[in-house]
C-alpha cells in the first residue's frame, strides 16, 4: 500500500538524486533545486531523509550524511513554513503540540541515528494513523507546559526604536487560540515533525545563548517558553519566515524585560546579529530580509530587516505575553522545561567531544584561553605551526612526539642530560598502549 503512494516514491527518488548530485558536486543544482525538479514539497521530503540514511548508512560517506543533515535543518527551519506548504493544511485540523507532548522518553532499547530524532516507522510518516496508533494519547489533557490564560493589559510598547504601526492582521496579543481550540485526533506525522523541529530549535537556543554569554538557566527557560509560545499560539509568525528570525526576536525581548540592576542581561539586536553571524553556515540574508507583509495580489510582499520586523509584526503579537516575564505582572507565566537537544549526551563544559577514546573536545572560542593553556588552535587566528604542534602530539611517530613534548615545555633528553630516562619512559608498556590507541583513533577518524 505504501509503495503505491506517488508522494512516497517521489520522495525516495528525490533523496537519492540529492545524494548523487552532492557526491558529484553539481553546485548548479544545489538544494532545494531537486524539490522543484520533482514538484515535491519540503514537508513531504524531510520524512524520507532519515529513513534513507538508516537503510544505506554503511554505504554513505560522512560528508554525504553531514550534507543530508544540513538539508534536513534547512527544511525544518524555513522551507516547510512557506505559505504553500502542506503543513498549514494539517495545522488547520490539528493544533501545534508543545515540546513536552512530542518528547521521546529515554529507553535502553531506543534506536537512534545521526539525524534529528529516534528512528520511526515509514507508516507513521506517510500513512494516516490506524486505529491502534490513534489510541495513543500523546496529549493527556488540554493544559500544556507553560500555557495559561492571558489577561489583556495596557502597557507601554517594547519596541526597539520609536515607531508607530497598526497591529498586524492575524496577530492577537493573548491566548485566544487556546480558549477556542478543542483537542483533536493525534496526527503521528505532525508529532514526528515537531519532535524534529523542537530538537533543532533547542540546539539553536543553546548555541545563541552560549555565544551571547547568557548562562542563567532560568533565563534560557524564559527564552524557550517565549519561542515555544510563538510557535504554538502565534504560528502565523512562522509563515514564509525563518526559525532563527523568531528566535532572535525572542532572545531580544526576554533579555530586555528580564534586565535589572542586579542582573544585566539586556542585549542589543546588533550584539545578537553579530553572534548569529558566527554560527557555521549562517546567512546574513536571514536578518537582512524578513517578510513584513504578505503580497495582496497587486503589490509585491513588503520586506525589511529584523528590527523592522520586530517593531511592525513581532511586538504586536508577543508584547503582552513577554511582559509577564518582568516579575511584576499579576499573572506570571510558568516556564516550559528546556528539552534535551541533539548531541547533549556528548556535550560537556569543555566543549563537543570528538573522540570516544580520548578526552579531545572542540568548542566555540567565546573567551580567551588561559595564559598557560595547553596546545590550542583558534580557527582563522592561530598560525599553522599551532595546528602542526597538535597534529604531532597525537601522532605515534617518536620524532613528532618529541616535538610535541618540546612544545609543552619538556626538554629533549640530550639537552637535559637524561636521554636514557626519557627513552625508558617512552618504552613503558602503558605509554606504548596510549600511542597505539591514538593511532587507532586517528585512523578511525
Amino acid at each position: 500500500m505504501l509503495l503505491t503512494q506517488e508522494t512516497y516514491q517521489l520522495a525516495v527518488y528525490a533523496c537519492c538524486t540529492e545524494i548523487v548530485l552532492h557526491a558529484y558536486g553539481f553546485h548548479s543544482l544545489k538544494f532545494p533545486k531537486v524539490l522543484q525538479i520533482y514538484g515535491l514539497s519540503a514537508f513531504h521530503f524531510y520524512k524520507i531523509i532519515e529513513l534513507v540514511v538508516q537503510a544505506v548508512v554503511e554505504k554513505l560517506s560522512r560528508d554525504v550524511i553531514k550534507h543530508l543533515n544540513a538539508v534536513e535543518e534547512e527544511v525544518l527551519e524555513s522551507l516547510v513554513w512557506t505559505s504553500d506548504s502542506p503543513l498549514w493544511d494539517q495545522l488547520s485540523k490539528t493544533p501545534v503540540p508543545a515540546s513536552m507532548d512530542v518528547k521521546v522518553h529515554d529507553s535502553p532499547h531506543r534506536r537512534t541515528n545521526g539525524l534529528q530524532s529516534p528512528v520511526s516507522s515509514v507508516m507513521d510518516r506517510y500513512l494516516s494513523p490506524i486505529a491502534d496508533q490513534a489510541k495513543k494519547q500523546l496529549f493527556k489533557d488540554n493544559i500544556k507546559p507553560g500555557q495559561s490564560l492571558l489577561v489583556a493589559t495596557n502597557t507601554t510598547p517594547l519596541k526597539q526604536e520609536a515607531s508607530t504601526s497598526q497591529p498586524t492582521p492575524g496577530c492577537s496579543n493573548g491566548d485566544s487560540n487556546s480558549n477556542t481550540t478543542t483537542p483533536k485526533k493525534t496526527n503521528n506525522s505532525l508529532i514526528l515533525f515537531f519532535r524534529k523541529f523542537y530538537s533543532l530549535a533547542v540546539v539553536r537556543v543553546n548555541d545563541l545563548c552560549t555565544r551571547l554569554r547568557l548562562t542563567d538557566e532560568e533565563l534560557k527557560k524564559k527564552i524557550w517558553t517565549c519561542l515555544e509560545y510563538s510557535v504554538m499560539h502565534q504560528t502565523q509568525l512562522m509563515k514564509d519566515r525563518h526559525l532563527d528570525q523568531i528566535l532572535m526576536c525572542a532572545v531580544y525581548v526576554i533579555c530586555r524585560v528580564s534586565n535589572n540592576p542586579t542582573n544585566q542581561v539586556e542585549r542589543t539586536f546588533t550584539e545578537i546579529m553579530h553572534c548569529y553571524r558566527q554560527r557555521p553556515l549562517a546567512d546574513n540574508h536571514v536578518y537582512r530580509s524578513v517578510l513584513i507583509k504578505q503580497s495582496d495580489g497587486e503589490s509585491s510582499p513588503e520586506r525589511g530587516d529584523l528590527i523592522n520586523f520586530y517593531n511592525k509584526v513581532y511586538v504586536q503579537c508577543m508584547q503582552n505575553f513577554a511582559l509577564r516575564f518582568t516579575g511584576k505582572h499579576k499573572d506570571e507565566c510558568s516556564l516550559s522545561p528546556l528539552p534535551a537537544g541533539r548531541g547533549d549526551a556528548t556535550w560537556s563544559p569543555a566543549g563537543q567531544r570528538v573522540s570516544e577514546r580520548h578526552q579531545l573536545y572542540v568548542k566555540p572560542l567565546t573567551t580567551p584561553p588561559p595564559p598557560h593553556h595547553h596546545l590550542t588552535y583558534r580557527f582563522s587566528r592561530s598560525p599553522a605551526k599551532d595546528l602542526h604542534a597538535i597534529n604531532t602530539m597525537v601522532s605515534c611517530e617518536v620524532g613528532g612526539l618529541a616535538t610535541s613534548l618540546g612544545a609543552l615545555g619538556v626538554k629533549r633528553g640530550a639537552e637535559a642530560g637524561g636521554d636514557v630516562v626519557k627513552r625508558a619512559r617512552l618504552a613503558h608498556p602503558s605509554v606504548a598502549r596510549r600511542l597505539q590507541g591514538l593511532m587507532t583513533d586517528r585512523q578511525a577518524v
